[in-house]
């Protein structure tokens, strides 16, 4: 039996258009999950005020609460985003802090351009899915493709707040079930990506 996928899968995806990011669908993931009880690690996104600037955006630690600006100020007048890849690198190395602490779920912001070029958040992803802990993450549609190059059929693609509810649920369940002499071992394919297999006793 694939255990990893019963009785659901372990990454979920929240596919999503461009400039239809859902902000109330983490947050809602966020309050639910803080007032059953079930601890978080990763991070959700805070835009900063009303300029309609994509680059205005904060990352919010689920564990420690700090936020973090991973892009550099170049002002207003500029039309793209520059990462500032040692913020990044910070924000990754604290989520991994935060993965050996023993969360039921792994939160993500996005599926990004970083993450298709094979670096940024896969690693953690991975190391989510070996210890046991269900990931949700944002997954632009331009991105979709890559996505399911990277996860296989260890995903479930979700569309909406219902779905997310409803995969959440089941996800909560699995994660308080699962035995760790039962887990999958997942290994990580040169690209980054989860690899499964079953262990053998």
């Amino acid at each position: 039996m694939d255990t990893i996928t019963n009785p659901c899968r372990t990454l979920a995806a929240v596919v999503y258009d461009e400039g239809a990011y859902p902000d109330n669908v983490f947050m809602e993931v966020v309050v639910r999950c803080r007032s059953s009880g079930v601890a978080l690690a990763g991070i959700v996104q805070r835009r900063l005020g009303s300029t309609g600037h994509r680059c205005d955006m904060l990352l919010v630690n689920l564990a420690t609460r700090e936020q973090t600006s991973i892009f550099a100020d170049r002002g207003r007048r500029s039309k793209g985003c520059q990462l500032n890849e040692n913020a990044m690198l910070q924000v990754v190395a604290q989520i991994g802090q935060d993965l050996s602490q023993g969360p039921k779920l792994l939160v993500l912001n996005k599926f990004g351009k970083v993450e298709v070029e094979r670096a940024g958040m896969r690693e953690l992803i991975a190391q989510a899915v070996y210890d046991a802990v269900s990931v949700v993450i944002g997954v632009p549609r331009r991105n979709l493709a890559a996505w399911r190059e990277f996860a296989g059929d260890l995903s479930i693609e979700l569309h909406g707040s219902l779905d997310v509810h409803d995969w959440l649920s089941r996800a909560i369940c699995r994660s308080a079930t699962v035995e760790r002499n039962n887990r999958p071992v997942v290994g990580t394919s040169l690209d980054g990506s989860p690899r499964k297999r079953q262990e053998q006793l």
